[in-house]
C-alpha cells in the first residue's frame, strides 16, 4: 500500500495562514491542516489530511447524571457536583457550559485511553438544546456562548493576539468569570446562522462580545488550581466545528450531545 507523506504544520498567527499547531515549548503535530478566514476565529473553516490518515470516530456523547440531588432527568442532574457550590452554580456559568465541559472532558478521556491527544481531535458536531422550556416558540434559545466557553477550556485556547495559553494556572470556573461578559450569557444564533453557528464567536475572541483575555495574570484568583475541575490544557487546535440547535435529546435532560473524529497517523 502508497503511503502517502505527512504533512505537519505549526501554529502560525499570521493572517488567512494555515493553522495548527505548535507552541512554544510545546508540541501539537497532528497529521491534519486546516485553513481559516480570520485568525481570531475559534474553529477552522477547512480541514485537509492525507490519504493514510487513520480515522477514529465517536458517536453521540452527553453528560452522565452525576448530581444526585437533582430531579433526575432534569439538565442540573447532569451536572458535575464538583462544579458546584451549596448546590448552585459558579457565576455566569450556565448549565450548557456545565454540561459541556463534561462531555468534553468525557471526549478528552475516551481519545487518552486509544493512546491518542485531544489536540489529534480534527471535527466537532455538536447539538444544543435550549435550557428552557421544550423547543417550542415560548423557549429560550440553547445556549451556544455557554457552549463556547466550554469548548474553549479545551480547544483553540491560545490568546490569538499574543499565542499565549488562555488556560496556565486556571480552571474552568476561573476561565469563566474572566472572560465571560458580564450580560447574560444566553444566546440565540443570529438571523444569518440559519440554525447552524459554525462561526459562532467565543466570549475569549476578539470577534466576539469581549475582548481578548490573558488569564495568566490572575493566578492568585485560585487557592488550589489541582482541584479544581476540568482545567483543561493548553491546545491550539481548531478543528472545524458544527453547532446546531435541536429541539430534542435522546435523554431527557440533556442539554449537549457531541460527536467527534481523531484523524492521526498509525505509523
Amino acid at each position: 500500500m502508497i503511503r502517502i507523506p505527512v504533512v505537519r504544520t505549526v501554529l502560525s498567527l499570521s493572517t488567512g495562514a494555515a493553522l495548527l499547531v505548535g507552541a512554544s515549548a510545546c508540541s501539537f503535530e497532528t497529521v491534519f491542516t486546516t485553513t481559516e478566514d480570520d485568525e481570531s476565529a475559534d474553529r477552522a473553516q477547512a480541514l485537509s489530511a492525507p490519504g493514510s490518515a487513520d480515522l477514529w470516530r465517536t458517536s453521540g456523547l452527553g453528560p452522565d447524571a452525576l448530581n444526585d440531588d437533582a430531579e433526575p432527568g432534569s439538565p442540573m442532574a447532569f451536572v458535575d457536583p464538583a462544579l458546584l457550590e451549596d448546590g448552585e452554580l459558579p457565576p455566569r456559568m450556565t448549565v450548557t457550559e456545565a454540561q459541556a465541559l463534561q462531555v468534553l472532558q468525557k471526549l478528552t478521556d475516551m481519545v487518552q485511553d486509544e493512546g491518542r491527544r485531544i489536540s489529534e481531535v480534527a471535527t466537532l458536531r455538536v447539538y444544543l438544546s435550549p435550557e428552557n422550556g421544550d423547543g417550542g416558540e415560548s423557549a429560550e434559545g440553547a445556549d451556544f456562548e455557554g457552549w463556547n466557553r466550554a469548548y474553549r477550556t479545551f480547544f483553540a485556547n491560545l490568546d490569538p493576539l499574543t499565542g499565549d495559553s488562555l488556560l496556565t494556572g486556571t480552571s474552568a470556573v476561573t476561565l469563566t468569570a474572566q472572560t465571560a461578559p458580564a450580560t447574560s450569557t444566553t444566546s440565540e444564533p443570529s438571523d444569518d446562522d440559519d440554525g447552524d453557528n459554525t462561526s459562532a464567536s467565543s466570549p475569549s475572541s476578539p470577534s466576539g462580545t469581549a475582548e481578548p483575555t490573558d488569564t495568566t495574570g490572575d493566578l492568585d484568583l485560585l487557592d488550589d488550581t489541582d482541584e479544581e475541575p476540568y482545567s483543561g490544557e493548553t491546545n491550539p487546535t481548531k478543528p472545524t466545528v458544527v453547532t446546531v440547535g435541536v429541539a430534542e435529546q435522546p435523554v431527557a435532560g440533556w442539554l449537549v450531545q457531541v460527536e467527534a473524529e481523531v484523524l492521526y497517523d498509525n505509523e
